[in-house]
């Protein structure tokens, strides 16, 4: 929290729009640091609290030297911490404001409507895997092929080359 309100500062500071959305991500998956990992509670909470912090991918690639230096290499459950906190940075980064996995669907819900070239240009790879609904909230439903992990992480690289080109 206080990683976020020094960057929220630094940006109204410097003049800056903050654009960043707050993304919660309930996927059904063993996401934590076990006891056997790290044993020391107040390092564990520690590296919690960095894991939360992430801001960019440097963030995510630092942190993880750091787990590996400090610890070996990570056991499952801390990976998809990791990932799961690289899908929360990397979407809030798009404006989607929050990924849930309901029954067998992955559901992408966004703060506003993306434009119609976007949605169209996203939902053309996925063919009937993926649909957009409008309204107050407007989100996509994702019928994953594969693990719920894997199918979120590749529709925000894809989501993301559709923004980059739209920007361009």
């Amino acid at each position: 929290l206080y990683m976020k309100m020094l960057e929220q500062a630094v940006h109204t500071q410097k003049g800056e729009s903050q654009t960043k959305t707050e993304c919660a991500v309930e996927i059904k998956i063993n996401a934590y640091i076990p006891d056997s990992y790290i044993r020391n509670t107040e390092t564990r909470i520690e590296v919690y609290k960095m894991i939360a912090g992430m801001f960019s991918q440097e963030d995510y690639s630092d942190i993880l030297d750091e787990l590996i230096d400090r610890f070996g290499d990570p056991p499952a459950d801390v990976m998809n911490l990791m990932r799961i906190s690289r899908i929360r940075m990397t979407a809030g980064n798009l404006g989607i404001c929050e990924i849930s996995e309901e029954g067998k669907n992955i559901k992408i819900v966004f703060e506003t409507q993306p434009s119609w070239d976007i949605i169209s240009d996203i939902t053309a790879p996925y063919r009937r895997r993926l649909l957009f609904s409008v309204g107050k909230k407007p989100y996509f439903t994702l019928k994953p092929e594969k693990d719920t992990l894997d199918e979120t992480e590749q529709f925000l690289n894809t989501f993301t080359k559709v923004i980059d080109k739209a920007r361009q």
